[in-house]
C-alpha cells in the first residue's frame, strides 16, 4: 500500500490530523512529547504538493491549537491544585513554566507556544493562577492563529521550493546533496579537528545566536517584546535557529544551482 494510495482514498481524515496534532501539543505531559508543530508543518508541505488543501490545513491547525490550549485552561481552573498536590506534573517543568508566566505575565500565553520545554504547560499555569477568562480567550486565539499560520505556512514554503528544486534537477539532485554532506565533513574535519561534531554545532548554535541577538532590529524587538530573548537562551532553540539558518541557505543555493545547470 504505497502513500499516495492512503493519501488520496484518506485524505478527508487529514485536516482532522493535523487538528489532533495541535490540539495535542497544548495538553501537559502528552505536549512535552508529542510534535505539534512538526506535524502542522508537515501539513502545509503536503498542501504544498496538492494532497491537501492550504486552506483546511490552515483552519484546522488554528482550531486545534485554540481547542488545545482551551481544554489545558480550563483543566488547570478546576483540577490545577489537585494535580499540583499529587504531583502528577514534574515539578522542575512546573517551576520553569511558573518563572516563565510571572516574568511575562499574559504575554506567556502567546511565547509560550513557541518554546519547547514549556509550551504544553502554559495554558495549564494560566488556569491554575485563575487569569481572567476574557483575557485568556484574547491571547489563546491571537496566538493560536499566529501560531498555525508561521508552522503551516513554513511547511508550505518549504515544499514549493522544494518542489521547485526537483522539477528543475531531479536526476541530479542527490549528486548534489552527495557533495554537500562530504564537503561538509571534509571542512569540519580540516578545520576542527579534534572536537566532536556534537560539541561543534552546540557552540556554533550559541554564536550564531547572540549574533542575531546583536542585530539592532532584534534589539529594537526585545526591547518591545522582553520575552523574544528567551528564544535566544535556550540551547533547543539556540540548535533550531542555526540548523534553521543552514538548511534555508542550502535550498536556496541548491535552487540557484539548479536554474544554472537547467540554463547550461
Amino acid at each position: 500500500m504505497t502513500l499516495d494510495f492512503i493519501i488520496s482514498h484518506f485524505a478527508w481524515l487529514g485536516p482532522w490530523f493535523f487538528f489532533l496534532g495541535a490540539t495535542a501539543e497544548a495538553l501537559p505531559i502528552i505536549g512535552t512529547f508529542l510534535p505539534g508543530a512538526t506535524i502542522v508543518t508537515l501539513g502545509g508541505f503536503a498542501a504544498a504538493h496538492g494532497y491537501f488543501s492550504l486552506r483546511d490545513v490552515l483552519i484546522f491547525s488554528i482550531a486545534g491549537a485554540i481547542s488545545g490550549d482551551t481544554i489545558a485552561y480550563y483543566t488547570g481552573v478546576y483540577g490545577g491544585t489537585y494535580i499540583r498536590r499529587k504531583k502528577i506534573l514534574n515539578d522542575v517543568l512546573l517551576q520553569k513554566g511558573e518563572n516563565f508566566f510571572h516574568k511575562y505575565g499574559n504575554q506567556s500565553l502567546l511565547w509560550g507556544r513557541f518554546i519547547g520545554p514549556i509550551r504544553s504547560i502554559m495554558p495549564f499555569l494560566a488556569g491554575l493562577a485563575k487569569v481572567k477568562s476574557r483575557t485568556f480567550w484574547t491571547w489563546n486565539i491571537i496566538s493560536g492563529i499566529i501560531w498555525g499560520f508561521f508552522y503551516v505556512l513554513l511547511g508550505h514554503f518549504s515544499g514549493n521550493l522544494f518542489g521547485v528544486i526537483v522539477k528543475r534537477w531531479n536526476h541530479r539532485l542527490t549528486w548534489l546533496s552527495i557533495i554537500l554532506i562530504l564537503t561538509a565533513i571534509i571542512a569540519w574535519l580540516i578545520t576542527h579537528h579534534g572536537e566532536s561534531i556534537k560539541q561543534y554545532f552546540i557552540n556554533k548554535s550559541a554564536n550564531f545566536a547572540k549574533y542575531v541577538q546583536s542585530l539592532k532590529v532584534i534589539k529594537k524587538l526585545e526591547q518591545k517584546y522582553p520575552a523574544l530573548s528567551e528564544f535566544f537562551i535556550w540551547p533547543t532553540y539556540q540548535l533550531r535557529l542555526y540548523f534553521g539558518f543552514i538548511t534555508f541557505l542550502i535550498l536556496i543555493l541548491t535552487s540557484i544551482l539548479a536554474m544554472v545547470f537547467d540554463w547550461i
